[in-house]
């Protein structure tokens, strides 16, 4: 709509700021001053209302010369390689991959015992006591990640289901 000459009022909402982080204040050959901040915050927060959002606070009018994502999902910026060097790892044979559950630490976690586990690896639903809430789960043994499900009333269904290696099979 903004780009068809149309004003456009975005609705406010709720998020969480864990914490806001002044940086560093530049102005040196700058025809505006730039401030970069570190902020740690819950989804759906949008980096450029906070910068508009402060910039109307100050009077100043702000926005956003550069984002950088540095954490996301339990993942860090730190931590991550390059195309070039995945391919050349994958090239060598190997594929440098990391535990799938890390991207699900905004699910809860069910456990399950070894032979519901096993009937988990076959692609079986699991009878449960009437769960607290409904919805998607990430699932483990006491030993491994095994996929999502869903509780659906009393039961957790299998969505995706990872069954473990050979050698590391659930018996």
């Amino acid at each position: 709509l903004a780009r068809q000459g149309e004003a456009v009022e975005p609705e406010p909402r709720t998020v969480e700021i864990y914490g806001i982080e002044v940086l560093d204040w530049q102005t040196s050959g700058l025809e505006y001053p730039e401030l970069t901040v570190d902020i740690a915050c819950g989804p759906g927060t949008y980096i450029r209302s906070i910068a508009r959002d402060l910039g109307e606070l100050l009077q100043t009018g702000g926005t956003l010369a550069q984002l950088i994502r540095t954490k996301s999902c339990g993942f860090d910026l730190a931590d991550s390689i390059t195309l070039e060097h995945l391919e050349r790892e994958v090239a060598q044979g190997n594929i440098p991959l990391r535990n799938p559950s890390i991207a699900l630490t905004h699910l809860p976690l069910h456990s399950l015992d070894e032979p519901e586990a096993k009937r988990w690896c076959q692609g079986q639903s699991i009878a449960i006591a009437p769960p607290a809430s409904e919805g998607w789960v990430q699932v483990h043994s006491s030993s491994q990640f095994l996929g999502m499900g869903l509780i659906d009333q009393a039961a957790l269904v299998p969505k995706v289901v990872l069954v473990p290696s050979p050698s590391e099979a659930i018996h």
